[in-house]
């Protein structure tokens, strides 16, 4: 760990490890949760940037869910439509890598599924309010899609899945 120019200290990312990338992004999403926006947004994008950096990271399940955790961020900050568009945009980056590097589908991946479903739900919500129901029927039905495709992977693993997934069919369906 060296410091920046002001002061602050930077992580030395050289010898970092899948688990190191989970431990930031978990740091990052508990900062999120008690309020430390500017705190989280600083942790997970260092994260993203080091995942994304090291050939042994960038196509990993934990790249993944720090990816998640940002737009997780995102959705978090405002519900405004660019904030819900960043969000996505985050949930897209991430499920391309699981398909294009054959990522296990586990319940990281169910996780961002879900995830992705709220962001969409959330899309919708912010079309029919502005009147554009054609836009807020594409949304729902991504909403539905990614939804159901969370709830496939929680029912293969044995998992349940939360009561958010029922309040997003009822939103959506």
């Amino acid at each position: 760990t060296g410091m920046d120019a002001t002061g602050q200290p930077v992580p030395d990312w050289a010898g970092a490890t899948e688990a190191t990338i989970r431990e930031c992004g978990s740091a990052g999403l508990l900062s999120d949760h008690f309020g430390q926006h500017a705190l989280s947004r600083t942790i997970l994008t260092a994260a993203l940037a080091a995942a994304q950096e090291s050939p042994a990271l960038v196509h990993t399940e934990a790249r993944c869910t720090v990816q998640n955790y940002l737009g997780t961020l995102c959705r978090h900050e405002n519900s405004s439509l660019d904030s819900l568009e960043a969000a996505l945009a985050h949930y897209r980056e991430a499920l391309a890598v699981y398909e294009a590097h054959g990522i296990p589908k586990r319940l990281d991946y169910a996780n961002l599924q879900q995830s992705q479903a709220i962001a969409h739900r959330g899309v919708g919500a912010e079309l029919d309010r502005r009147g554009d129901s054609a836009g807020k029927e594409r949304a729902y039905r991504a909403c539905l899609e990614s939804a159901r495709d969370a709830r496939n992977i929680y029912l293969e693993h044995g998992a349940r899945w939360s009561e958010e997934y029922a309040n997003l069919l009822k939103s959506a369906g």
